[in-house]
């Protein structure tokens, strides 16, 4: 016991630099492993862990060049092989008897269906991907996950918001200030498409949120087929057909065309003297309200007949609830 400050001495001073080191190592070893968590959580936020990658794609393209190069040259030699054997066989399948009336013919063919074509069989066999294979192996297990792709795109997708940059932009690669052009392929841009599909990431097409939208309604219109001349909005002078739904009017109509039309198919605006020709992959988008809520009448539009081919479109109809501040009212009833 101390007298002086109450508290009882270990028996032995010695132990205590080596429990203060264990103490030391295992507060170490936590601390690497929640570092290593947070890592492997955001490989693709790590510029040294993508510099890794970068060296180890490198090194697996080089060890495939040498895979390459072996099944180049064992190929080279069963199609010499095979060469061979044609010329042989076309000569000896001509005259088979006269053939093997010279007994060094007869010999040779015992010998080289006994001793060749067995030889030739362990070359056919031969693994040469087993170099290529355990060096992939190895580095996959540093590879990224399904994960780490997936918070790539959406760091894509969240540079896409916060700096305004428009689709067309980023598959292009064209951003200020960078060294390399980088181009996204199709498969690219549709795993990007997926991806904010799955999130409901794709209000920027028409600035309006989904939630309150009816479901994606697909039509097809035939030879002669057409639609007349109407409103998407429900009109005062009618039955509110929207009422059961509880989500207010048809504000915007999304009209996606999904097959090119030989001739006809056309949506016009009679009022506004307007035709939209259908092309795959188009779309074309309008409000159906003013922003006082009264219906937009010159939106009255009709499908003309499909001259000739076939022809696809979707609607989308966004409804007037969930838009209040994303489209608010004006100032005036005409707005």
């Amino acid at each position: 016991m101390d007298w002086k400050t109450g508290l009882v001495q270990p028996q032995s001073s010695v132990m205590l630099p080596s429990v203060t080191m264990k103490l030391q190592v295992s507060m170490l070893l936590v601390a690497w492993f929640a570092v290593l968590g947070c890592v492997q959580a955001e490989f693709f936020t790590s510029i040294g862990h993508m510099t890794d990658l970068i060296y180890a794609e490198k090194d697996l393209v080089q060890s495939l060049k040498e895979y390459i190069l072996m099944e180049e040259a064992k190929l080279s030699k069963i199609k010499s092989w095979a060469d061979k054997m044609e010329a042989l066989t076309s000569k000896s399948a001509a005259d088979p008897e006269g053939y093997l009336a010279h007994p060094v013919n007869a010999y040779k063919l015992v010998k080289r269906l006994n001793t060749d074509w067995p030889a030739l069989e362990d070359l056919v066999l031969q693994d040469s991907a087993a170099g290529f294979i355990a060096n992939l192996s190895v580095q996959r297990q540093f590879f990224p996950t399904d994960e780490d792709e997936t918070g790539a795109a959406k760091a894509l997708m969240r540079l896409q918001d916060t700096y305004k940059l428009d689709s067309d932009t980023i598959s292009k690669g064209e951003l200020p200030g960078t060294k390399y052009q980088a181009v996204m392929s199709a498969d690219d841009c549709f795993g990007m498409g997926r991806l904010a599909y799955n999130e409901g990431d794709y209000y920027h097409i028409t600035g309006l949120t989904v939630k309150t939208a009816e479901l994606l309604q697909v039509a097809n219109y035939g030879m002669g087929g057409q639609y007349e001349p109407h409103f998407d909005f429900s009109r005062n002078d009618e039955q509110d057909v929207f009422k059961h739904l509880g989500t207010g009017n048809r504000v915007a109509t999304f009209l996606n065309y999904m097959s090119d039309v030989e001739a006809g198919g056309a949506t016009v605006f009679p009022d506004l003297g307007a035709a939209i020709w259908p092309k795959k992959g188009t779309a074309v988008f309008w409000y159906n309200l003013l922003r006082s809520g009264e219906g937009d009448y010159r939106t009255r539009h009709a499908a003309c007949p499909v001259l000739v081919g076939c022809k696809w479109v979707s609607n989308k109809w966004f409804h007037e609830r969930g838009q209040e501040f994303l489209r608010p009212c004006g100032s005036t009833e005409v707005d």
